[in-house]
């Protein structure tokens, strides 16, 4: 599979194609049919309870966009905390083990897992390319352990490399994201990819939460009020350990409504590095009117470039909307609702 970073929550949220206004009185479920366009299949899925999905813009050959609505009973607070916890990676089944980040020895628990030896293999033999997203001095610390190197050396050395990548894009932000190396000697570069998403990002959520919008496209200057979490994880993929490094900004407006973004600023292999948004809405004054959720993902990948993109874009945007309705209906189970 291509998409690790719906699996892992893996999530990669919405605020999406809205361009929702901030409003004076809470939005109803009417007002928000029209601000996001949505037509009578889909305010007849969402009004049965199901995930409506939506396939938005996508910014180069390498994106693959997918993203979801549904309405809940529950708050958009309510909602929000658990986005907040990173609640969505523990409903995900791919995933093999998470941990909080707000030191370098948080990742001292980090491992490849019981089936990592031959996910170690590879780093030892670790060469320009994607079969792993390595930058060149990353290749050469793995190289330098000699080609009978364990597991656990291995995972030393991961450790080490995923605590510098962190600590780079805390201090520099998207410049601060070291490029992965690739064949003939070009360079594939994270940071470059996530701007072209963040290119979109003005017309669609600058007006309801300017604060984040602000936050997403400078970090690491963070504004008032956008908190910040950083998480590792770990899933399978492909029938390999799949390592990502995620951070998630939140912002809780005056109305209580709330939205989010999630980046993937690291992807150990599949695809190259992941920007989601969330809005989180409630319908009305009351605490029982409930919340429309609304999710959207870019993901950068190699494998739906050259011959047959066409073909791969419309596979993978099936395959990442299908991962995504069944881990937003685990999320909804959550919820209890």
């Amino acid at each position: 599979m291509l998409w690790g970073s719906v699996r892992a929550a893996t999530i990669f949220l919405f605020l999406a194609a809205s361009g929702v206004a901030h409003a004076e009185v809470p939005p109803t479920f009417d007002s928000l049919v029209v601000d996001l366009k949505l037509d009578d299949a889909a305010v007849k899925e969402l009004r049965a309870g199901k995930n409506y999905q939506r396939f938005p813009q996508e910014v180069s050959d390498r994106d693959i966009a997918a993203g979801i609505v549904f309405l809940t009973r529950s708050t958009p607070s309510e909602v929000g905390k658990l986005f907040t916890h990173f609640a969505d990676v523990t409903v995900n089944p791919s995933v093999r083990a998470s941990h909080d980040i707000s030191s370098a020895g948080d990742f001292a628990s980090l491992t490849l897992g019981e089936h990592g030896a031959a996910e170690a293999q590879r780093y030892l033999a670790a060469k320009p390319g994607d079969e792993l997203n390595l930058a060149s001095d990353e290749i050469a610390q793995f190289h330098a352990l000699g080609a009978g190197a364990s597991q656990q050396q291995v995972e030393a050395v991961l450790r080490k490399v995923l605590a510098a990548r962190w600590g780079a894009y805390r201090r520099m932000g998207l410049s601060g994201i070291a490029p992965y190396a690739r064949e003939d000697g070009k360079k594939l570069r994270g940071g470059d990819e996530l701007e072209r998403v963040m290119a979109l990002l003005p017309a669609k959520i600058v007006r309801y939460a300017p604060a984040l919008a602000r936050t997403i496209q400078a970090y690491p200057k963070r504004e008032a009020g956008v908190k910040e979490g950083f998480r590792w994880i770990v899933y399978e993929q492909d029938g390999r350990p799949t390592v990502t490094l995620r951070q998630r900004l939140s912002l809780v407006a005056a109305d209580g409504n709330v939205t989010l973004s999630d980046r993937e600023f690291y992807v150990s292999q599949g695809y190259n590095v992941m920007q989601g948004f969330a809005g989180m809405f409630g319908l009305g004054a009351g605490a029982s009117d409930g919340t429309m959720v609304l999710y959207r993902a870019n993901t950068s990948t190699d494998r739906v470039e050259g011959s047959a993109s066409g073909m791969k874009h419309s596979i993978g945007r099936k395959m990442m909307a299908r991962e995504l309705d069944a881990i937003f209906e685990r999320f909804r189970n959550k919820l209890g609702n």
